[in-house]
């Protein structure tokens, strides 16, 4: 049999830029979350002027306005990466791919 060392080639794993996507200084998932609250907050403000437009833009912009604390203070305290631990489980990653050529 032959050595098989020479038969594996190596392939780097392409893993990105490893950079969040930053919109005005709100990174990754903050975006979203930052436009689902100014979405949200119009619809609530749309919802109060059919009853009284002072009402529904008081309301649509405190909801903004909450919105822009909440998201950057979130984006602060919490970071992008806040993730979980679980110490009963055991990830392995491979920093790269073996292919073995069979001749």
């Amino acid at each position: 049999m032959e050595n098989n060392k020479n038969n594996v080639s190596h392939y780097p794993v392409y893993k990105g830029l490893k950079k969040p996507f930053v919109f005005k200084g709100y990174k990754g998932k903050f975006i979203y979350y930052a436009a689902g609250g100014l979405i949200l907050s119009l619809v609530i403000g749309a919802i109060g002027t059919s009853f009284n437009i002072i009402l529904g833009l008081g309301m649509m912009i405190l909801g903004v306005a909450a919105t822009i604390y909440f998201v950057g203070h979130f984006q602060k305290t919490r970071g992008l990466f806040n993730k979980s631990k679980d110490s009963k489980t055991l990830w392995v990653h491979q920093n790269r791919i073996k292919k073995i050529i069979n001749k």
